[in-house]
């Protein structure tokens, strides 16, 4: 047969022999052999991987042992956790979640943080009381997923925790110290502190356990103390706030000085206003001399509104707020006082955003401060008022913004004046 290919002439005449020649057809009966073999390693595969989730079913809803713990330990680390959750029945699940409660380890307490984002209600409950089990035994165990961001997951740590008071305050008070469960042990402590029926004996215990925080080597530590102290109000940590804010430098010296000002208490009024001599005024102090509402502080939250720049004076304002009716009566001007008005509810309040509306002064910042307040409804829009004034369309607007405004909106719809006006303020507010 000839050369398909003819060879070139090497000098070496060891390569005359190859020869290039069209390839022979290859039988498909390898190929057939292959794919019965894949298709056999695939069914072992399949068989060995139901096996081994069966194996790992029966571990996690069965009886408690040795193997049983050190699959939830494994189970920690696995990022198809919750896929195997979900794939499992809902008594499956349930069984689960029960297990997790009895093995009580770090890890148990991880996986059934984790486990709380499913939709399956029944088990979140089974969860959520297993987390309370081990809160009950050993609170740490749950203050250590304080890190966490999810709402269930959330939702199910603080019940846990709420469930084991008090002895689980000193656990919260810890995790305050770590910046990464900060935000959250604060929350937790903070809502707790609100409740009608508990709050005082949480916000005591809270106090208790991390007032001593503040003298701790650990700056995170200290921080996290001072910053807690300050959202809960603490009056009883204000004789150390003051005896260390003497001291203090840096951001220990700043952290205390928000405690103060979100406490708010006169004992500190001389800390803060020393404060105020160096460099610009922050917003938690000005807001601090305003829960303290002396007339020293109030004097000062006057002069900002006067002479500091926008940001400054709104800060100030806010702080004026914060004081109610005595920052009110300390606002400098009608423009200041409507500002403060517009952030305080109470009858003095209403009288001045009143004599604005009545005597045409400042009447858009007073439209603004009117709105949804019903006691106003009658000064919005007076008697004597026609289309001519400037800010018909504003007050129409003002007005529908209460119940009563409404009402009176609609009696003037067939005014031959008015009527549009009240049409298109109704319109606009829609049902």
């Amino acid at each position: 047969m000839k050369d398909v290919f003819p060879i070139p002439k090497y000098r070496n005449t060891q390569y005359r022999h190859i020869r290039y020649r069209n390839p022979q057809p290859q039988s498909g009966f390898a190929s057939w052999h292959i794919l019965v073999v894949l298709a056999v390693l695939a069914g072992v595969l399949l068989f060995i991987q139901r096996q081994r989730a069966s194996s790992e079913v029966s571990l996690a809803t069965g009886p408690a042992g040795a193997e049983q713990k050190a699959f939830f330990e494994e189970a920690a680390k696995r990022p198809d956790l919750e896929l195997f959750y979900r794939g499992l029945s809902s008594e499956q699940r349930i069984a689960m979640a029960r297990r997790l409660g009895d093995t009580g380890t770090p890890a148990a307490a991880k996986v059934a943080t984790t486990l709380l984002a499913t939709f399956d209600e029944a088990a979140r409950k089974a969860l959520s009381k297993s987390l309370a089990k081990m809160a009950q035994r050993d609170p740490k165990l749950i203050t250590a997923e304080l890190g966490r961001n999810g709402n269930f997951e959330l939702q199910g740590l603080f019940a846990a925790l709420r469930s084991a008071y008090p002895n689980s305050v000193v656990a919260i008070a810890e995790a305050v110290g770590d910046p990464g469960r900060r935000a959250n042990a604060v929350r937790l402590v903070v809502e707790s502190a609100q409740d009608p029926a508990e709050g005082p004996s949480w916000k005591a215990s809270a106090e208790a356990a991390i007032i001593p925080g503040l003298e701790a080597k650990e700056a995170s530590v200290r921080a996290g103390a001072a910053e807690l102290l300050g959202k809960l109000r603490s009056a009883a940590a204000v004789p150390l706030l003051l005896s260390k804010v003497v001291v203090a430098e840096g951001e220990d010296r700043a952290a205390i000085l928000s405690a103060l000002a979100e406490i708010g208490d006169p004992r500190a009024e001389g800390a803060l206003l020393d404060s105020l001599q160096s460099g610009r005024p922050s917003p938690r102090t000005l807001a601090g001399l305003g829960r303290m509402a002396t007339p020293k502080s109030l004097g000062r939250l006057a002069e900002f509104v006067r002479d500091g720049d926008a940001a400054v004076r709104e800060s100030a304002i806010i702080g004026l707020s914060l004081a109610g009716d005595p920052g009110l009566s300390a606002a400098p001007d009608m423009k200041s006082r409507l500002e403060v008005a517009r952030r305080v509810r109470t009858p003095a309040a209403d009288s001045v955003i009143r004599r604005a509306l009545e005597s045409g002064t400042e009447v858009p910042l007073a439209l603004e401060a009117a709105t949804g307040r019903e006691t106003l409804a009658s000064s919005i829009l007076p008697p004597t008022l026609d289309k001519a004034d400037p800010f018909t369309a504003a007050r129409c607007e003002t007005l529908a913004s209460t119940i009563a405004g409404r009402r009176m909106l609609k009696g003037l719809i067939d005014d031959p004046k008015l009527g549009g006006f009240a049409q298109r303020a109704l319109e606009l507010r829609g049902p």
